[in-house]
C-alpha cells in the first residue's frame, strides 16, 4: 500500500487518477457524491465515457466494459462486474477514518480493500503513525504543498478580495452571508452539502467563470473541490456535528483554509463577520500543516452475523481488538436497526438470514432529509413494509405518489432543497438491486425530477444571491457603505429597449424609456441609482438615435399634451414619450420648449446637442400653435387692419382667440362697421353680445392649445403651480370642480354660480343663447332649446339668463324672464 500524505494543494488526487489510468482497471473512492462526480468527469475527459463508471448511493452509470470506477467510499464495489478483483484501488481523504459517524466505512476500506497491482490512500499526514501500526507494509510518501498558505487577519465582508470563499457551518448562515455579499459585491455563488451535483456545478461555474467574485459555502468545500480560490474567510469556527456544537479542530481549519491557492499560486486565509483572528500558534500550525497525529481510527465490525436480528446487532456492537481502533458514534443504520428490531412487522419478516441482511440494507437508506433517528426510522419501516412482504419490492404506486409530491419546480430555495432531499431517497431506492420492478424506468424518472429541481434551485439561488445588474455596473465590490460608488469606468452595459419602451439589462427589466429620459423601476434609493447607472451606460446608442430622429423630424410631427405640457414626437400615429416641455416665452402665444432629458454622461451632456434640441422643440411647439390657432396667429401677424380693428385684434391675440367685449369697447370705443367687416371677413372674428372671439376658437384642438398656453404662461411666474386639468373635451358646460375659475374663464368659459355649484358655460354657446332670446322681446318662461344648447338644467340656465341681463319675478307662476338691459346686436 502507498499512502500519499500531505496538506491540501499537493496534487495527491491528480496523481492518484494518473496512477489509476496506468492500470488496466481500478476503483477510486471519494468522500462525497459531488467529488465522485467530479472524478468521473475528469476520467471521462481523459479516456472516454465508455470506459468509466460512476457508482454512488443515488447514481449508477456503468457502461458495459467499464474499467475505471469513480465512487463514493460507501458505494465502492469489492470487485469488477465480472467478479474479478480490481488491479488498482484508491481511497481519498483517508484521514476521515477518524470521523465519528462515517469513519468506520473508511477504516474498513483501509484495512480490507486491496488492488491486485497497487493500493493507494490519500489524505492528511496526521494519520501516518496509526497507519503504520495498522498496515505493516504501507509506504508513506509525504507531499509538500505546491504553494504558500498565509494568514491575513480579519476583514469585513465588504472588503474581501476577489476570488474569496466565505465559510460558515449552517445553511441559514450561508444564506444570510450570501445576502450581505450580494449587497457589497454584487453577488455570491453558494455551495452546501444539500445541493445536487447539477446545482453545485452550476453554482461553482458562476464563481469559476468570474460572474461572481465570492463563494459562500459550508465546509463541503474542504473536501477536495478544485476551485480557483485565492482567499478563505472563516465566518464561523463552531459547528454542530450532529450531537453537539463544538469548535473546529485545527486540522479541520487547515483542511478548509487549504482551499486557498491552487497549484503554484499562493493563498491566504483569515476571518470575517466578527470572528476573532486566530492565535499566532494556531496560525503557525495551519500555515506549516503541523498537527498532533491521530491516536486511533473509528471502527465497526464488518464481519456481520445475519443469523438473526439479535445476532446482527451483537456483531455491529462488537468492540475492536486493537488499541489503534475505537468504536465510533452509532451511524444512522445502526440507530434505525435498534429502533425497529423489536417492531412486530420487522420480527415477523426477518426469520431468515437473507431477510435479516435485506432488512439491514433498508436500514442503510441515508437520512437525506436530516430529520433525525425517529422520523428516519419511519421511512425505513415504510420501505421494509413492502420489501419484507410479497412481492418483496417497493410498489410502483408508492414511488409514483412520492414522485408526484416532489415533482414541482415552484417555491423558494428552502422548498426546493427539501424536495431534492426527498427525491434523493427515491433515487437511492431505485438504484438498489432488486428493490423495484423496473429499475431503469424509476432511475430515469427520479433523475429527471432531480435535474428539473436542480435547474430550478440554481435559478432561485442565482436570483436571490446574484445581482447581475450590480455586477455589470460596478464590476465587483462597492464601497463599505454599499452605496454611492460610481460605476466602474470600463464597465460595458448591454441594454435593450423593447417596443413598449421597457429597458432590459442582464436579463432584468430595470425601467422604461420616456422619450429621452430613463425612468427606473425602483422609486428611490440604491436600487434606483443602480438602475439609472446601468441605463446611462447602456442607452447611449438608443439616445443618439432618438436625438437624431427628433432633429430630423418635420415640425408638424410633434404634438403637445395640454394636461402635462409635454411635447411628443408622433410616428406612424403613435406618440412617443415626453421629449420636451413647454416653458414660458416672450408672450402667451409664443412659448418656448426645452428637452426633457437626463444628464447621462454621454451624448445628452453635450451643450450643443441640448441647444439644438431646445431650438427644434421650440420650433415644433410654435408650429403646433399655428395649426391649433391659425386665426389668432394671423391676427398677430396682420399689418393692414383699420384703426378700430387693431384694438380688437390685440385683445384677441392676448386672449388667444377670445376677449370680453365690454373692456375692448371701453378701451377703443364702439367698433365701426368697416372694422367689423374686416375682422369678420379676413379673420373670422365674431363680435358677440358678451364676448369677442374667432370662429375657430372653440374647436377641440384650439381649446386644448389655449389651455396649454395659459398654463405655460401662468407657471412661468409661479413654477410651483400644478397644471390645471383642461375642460372636458366637447363639453358645452361642466361643473367647475377643483379647476381654478380664472383659468377656466381664460380658456373660454363663463363661470357662474348655480344651485349645483360653480358651473362653466362655453362662451360661444352663451352667445348663441343670447341670439336665441332676441326673438322673445316681451319675455319668456322657458326658451326652447337653450338648456339643450348649453347642456344644463333649467335651474342652471337661470345663471346664464342673469348674465345676459334677464330678470324674473320668482312669485310669478309660471316664472317669466324679461330683459333688464338692452343687449348689443352681434356682428
Amino acid at each position: 500500500m502507498r499512502a500519499l500524505l500531505g496538506p491540501t494543494n499537493t496534487g495527491k488526487t491528480h496523481l492518484a487518477l494518473q496512477e489509476l489510468l496506468d492500470h488496466d482497471d481500478g476503483v477510486i473512492g471519494f468522500p462525497l457524491r459531488l467529488l465522485a462526480r467530479e472524478g468521473y468527469d475528469r476520467l471521462c475527459a481523459l479516456v472516454g465515457v465508455e470506459h468509466v463508471a460512476l457508482v454512488t448511493g443515488e447514481e449508477k452509470i456503468v457502461p458495459t466494459g467499464a474499467r475505471y470506477f469513480a465512487c463514493t467510499v460507501e458505494a465502492m464495489p469489492a470487485h469488477r462486474p465480472d467478479e474479478r478483483p480490481f488491479s488498482f484501488v484508491a481511497v481519498d481523504e483517508i484521514q476521515l477514518c477518524a470521523d465519528r459517524e462515517r469513519g468506520h466505512v473508511f477504516t474498513e476500506r483501509l484495512l480490507h480493500r486491496r488492488g491486485t497491482g497497487d493500493t493507494m490512500v490519500l489524505g492528511a499526514d496526521t494519520i501516518a503513525p496509526v497507519l503504520r501500526r495498522l498496515v505493516k507494509d504501507v509506504v508513506i510518501e509525504s507531499r509538500p504543498r505546491l504553494s504558500t498558505l498565509s494568514f491575513s487577519g480579519e476583514a469585513k465582508l465588504s472588503r474581501l478580495p476577489r476570488r474569496s470563499a466565505v465559510v460558515a457551518f449552517s445553511v441559514a448562515d450561508v444564506y444570510a452571508i450570501a445576502e450581505e455579499v450580494r449587497h457589497h459585491h454584487g453577488g455570491a455563488a453558494v455551495v452546501t452539502g444539500a445541493l445536487s451535483p447539477a446545482t453545485r456545478n452550476a453554482q461553482v461555474a458562476l464563481f469559476q467563470s468570474g460572474e461572481v467574485d465570492i463563494l459562500v459555502a459550508t465546509d463541503a468545500i474542504g473536501m477536495g473541490l478544485n476551485l480557483d480560490i485565492d482567499h478563505v474567510a472563516f465566518a464561523a469556527v463552531r459547528k454542530f456535528d450532529g450531537e453537539d456544537v463544538r469548535e473546529l479542530a485545527e486540522p479541520e481549519l487547515a483542511q478548509i483554509a487549504g482551499r486557498a491557492g491552487r497549484h503554484l499560486k499562493d493563498g491566504t486565509f483569515g476571518t470575517t463577520r466578527g470572528v476573532a483572528p486566530f492565535a499566532a500558534d494556531v496560525v503557525e500550525r495551519i500555515e506549516r500543516s503541523r498537527f498532533p497525529p491521530l491516536s486511533s481510527l473509528s471502527w465497526r465490525n464488518a464481519d456481520l452475523d445475519f443469523a438473526s436480528l439479535s445476532a446482527l446487532h451483537a456483531s455491529l456492537r462488537r468492540p475492536p481488538s486493537s488499541a489503534a481502533l475505537h468504536f465510533g458514534r452509532p451511524a444512522s443504520d445502526l440507530l434505525a436497526l435498534e429502533r425497529l428490531m423489536h417492531e412486530p412487522l420487522v420480527r415477523a419478516t426477518t426469520t431468515h438470514p437473507r431477510q435479516v441482511e435485506r432488512f439491514f440494507q433498508a436500514c442503510q437508506i441515508p437520512d437525506f432529509e436530516k430529520t433525525g433517528p425517529v422520523e428516519h426510522a419511519h421511512v425505513v419501516l415504510d420501505v421494509w413494509h413492502m420489501l419484507g412482504g410479497k412481492p418483496h419490492v417497493v410498489h410502483d404506486d408508492w414511488l409514483a405518489r412520492r414522485v408526484r409530491d416532489v415533482d414541482h419546480d415552484d417555491g423558494d430555495v428552502d422548498t426546493l432543497v427539501a424536495r431534492l432531499s426527498r427525491v434523493r431517497t427515491l433515487t437511492y431506492v431505485a438504484h438498489k438491486p432488486g428493490w423495484v420492478r423496473d429499475a431503469a424506468h424509476w432511475q430515469g424518472v427520479t433523475r429527471a425530477v432531480e435535474d428539473r429541481l436542480s435547474d430550478a434551485l440554481h435559478e432561485r439561488l442565482t436570483a436571490r444571491f446574484v445581482d447581475r445588474l450590480a455586477r455589470v455596473v460596478y464590476g465587483g465590490r462597492r464601497d463599505e457603505a454599499g452605496a454611492g460608488q460610481a460605476p466602474r469606468g470600463d464597465a460595458v452595459v448591454d441594454a435593450a429597449v423593447d417596443e413598449a419602451g421597457a429597458v432590459v439589462v442582464a436579463g432584468q427589466t430595470i425601467g422604461r424609456m420616456d422619450g429621452l429620459r430613463f425612468v427606473p423601476d425602483a422609486e428611490k434609493g440604491e436600487r434606483a441609482r443602480l438602475q439609472t447607472a446601468a441605463a446611462a451606460r447602456g442607452l447611449q446608442a438608443t439616445l443618439k438615435a432618438r436625438v437624431d430622429a427628433i432633429l430630423a423630424a418635420p415640425d408638424d410631427a410633434f404634438v403637445v399634451d395640454p394636461q402635462t405640457l409635454a411635447v411628443r414626437l408622433v410616428h406612424d400615429g403613435v406618440a412617443s414619450g415626453d421629449v420636451g416641455r413647454l416653458v414660458r416665452g416672450q408672450s402667451r402665444l409664443w412659448p418656448r420648449a426645452t428637452a426633457v432629458l437626463d444628464r447621462s454622461g454621454g451624448v445628452l451632456d453635450e451643450a450643443s446637442v441640448r441647444q439644438r434640441l431646445d431650438d427644434k422643440l421650440t420650433a415644433a411647439a410654435r408650429a403646433w400653435v399655428r395649426r391649433a390657432l391659425p386665426r389668432v396667429v394671423a391676427l398677430a401677424e396682420a399689418d393692414a387692419l383699420p384703426a378700430g380693428a387693431r384694438a380688437v385684434a390685440h385683445a384677441l391675440v392676448e386672449g388667444l382667440g377670445i376677449a370680453a367685449r365690454a373692456p375692448v369697447e371701453a378701451l377703443a370705443g364702439r367698433v365701426d362697421e368697416e372694422s367689423r367687416r374686416a375682422l369678420k371677413r379676413r379673420h373670422g372674428v365674431r363680435l358677440g353680445f358678451v364676448d369677442v372671439f374667432t370662429d375657430d376658437a372653440f374647436k377641440g384642438r384650439a381649446l386644448a392649445c389655449r389651455a396649454a398656453l395659459l398654463s405655460t404662461w401662468r407657471r412661468g411666474s409661479e413654477p410651483h403651480l400644478a397644471v390645471p386639468a383642461p375642460p372636458p373635451a366637447g363639453a358645452s358646460s361642466f361643473l367647475l370642480g377643483d379647476r381654478p375659475p380664472g383659468f377656466v374663464t381664460a380658456v373660454g368659459f363663463h363661470v357662474l354660480d348655480t344651485s349645483e355649484g360653480p358651473r362653466a358655460f362655453r362662451v360661444d354657446l352663451v352667445d348663441d343663447v343670447a341670439a336665441l332670446l332676441r326673438s322673445h322681446p316681451s319675455g319668456f318662461s322657458s326658451p326652447s332649446g337653450a338648456c339643450e344648447r348649453l347642456g344644463c338644467s333649467h335651474d342652471a340656465l337661470a345663471a346664464v339668463l342673469g348674465l345676459l341681463g334677464y330678470v324674473s319675478d320668482e312669485r310669478e307662476e309660471p316664472r317669466r324672464w324679461r330683459r333688464r338691459r338692452r343687449l348689443t346686436a352681434a356682428g
